[in-house]
């Protein structure tokens, strides 16, 4: 099982340098990204003013065994102000998201 707790992630805008092709795929502006891990808990963390999305779970796009995200439990967060009103889309200005068919754990 792997946590975040008590932890402040504000304004994560920074231009993504990364130079790691996979990596560089992660856009500017991502609050907590969770890709293709299980049984991950996020809890009594504040996630704000990130451009793209506050908190994010999806599945793995690479090849792995087990790509769909399962077991996982977000709550008694704060998530606000996240997606900027220029960036907003379909697919941007998400304050939580996962991807289906995954499963969200639920207190």
């Amino acid at each position: 099982m792997c946590s975040s707790r008590r932890t402040a992630i504000d304004n994560n805008n920074r231009t993504n340098t990364s130079t790691d092709e996979d990596l560089a795929r992660i856009p500017s502006g991502a609050g907590v990204l969770i890709v293709g891990s299980d049984h991950v808990r996020i809890r009594t963390n504040e996630v704000t003013n990130n451009n793209t999305f506050g908190v994010a779970i999806t599945q793995n796009p690479l090849p792995s065994p087990e790509p769909i995200p399962n077991g996982h439990e977000v709550r008694l967060n704060v998530v606000v102000n996240n997606g900027s009103p220029v960036r907003r889309t379909a697919r941007c200005g998400l304050v939580l998201r996962w991807q289906w068919p995954g499963q969200l754990l639920r207190p």
